[in-house]
């Protein structure tokens, strides 16, 4: 059975949309998008008008890397960068070699095993609770220094 996370990620659609407009009617704000025809879902356009959707949205920089609001917290920083670390190749290289996993487990090894090692080290269940386990923050940002040591 697969847990929220895997339903959550096989149930997304990703596109780019730049925002244009927002207004606030009785209901609640209205934000309004431009899509590119060609970044269009195509599931998104066959829902229904009133379909309820669930949304994350990622500020991006000029060089198309997600840019973290000043307002977010150290907690909700860790909780984002283990995210996406975890789905970086260079990321998964560093933690097969940091805990020697072994050569007949490396071809498979992806994003789902990367964050198991990472939880594991971290001592958590779910990598959300970075956003409030102040020890399990300190070692996963012991890590972090580890890497960017490696990844020189």
């Amino acid at each position: 059975m697969d847990n929220y996370e895997d339903t959550f990620q096989k149930a997304t659609i990703t596109f780019e949309g730049v925002k244009i407009a927002m207004r606030q009617d009785k209901n609640g704000y209205i934000l309004t998008l431009a899509v590119h025809p060609s970044d269009v879902p195509e599931s998104l356009l066959r829902d229904w008008v009133g379909s309820r959707y669930q949304v994350a949205m990622v500020l991006l920089n000029d060089q198309d890397e997600p840019v973290i609001p000043q307002e977010k917290s150290d907690g909700e920083k860790a909780v984002m960068k283990a995210g996406l670390l975890c789905r970086e190749r260079e990321f998964q290289d560093f933690v097969m070699d940091r805990f020697d996993v072994p050569e007949w487990e490396r071809e498979g090894f992806d994003e789902t095993q990367c964050a198991e090692r990472l939880r594991d080290y971290c001592a958590i269940k779910s990598r959300s609770e970075l956003k409030t386990n102040e020890h399990a923050r300190i070692v996963f940002n012991g890590l972090l220094n580890e890497f960017n040591s490696w990844n020189v």
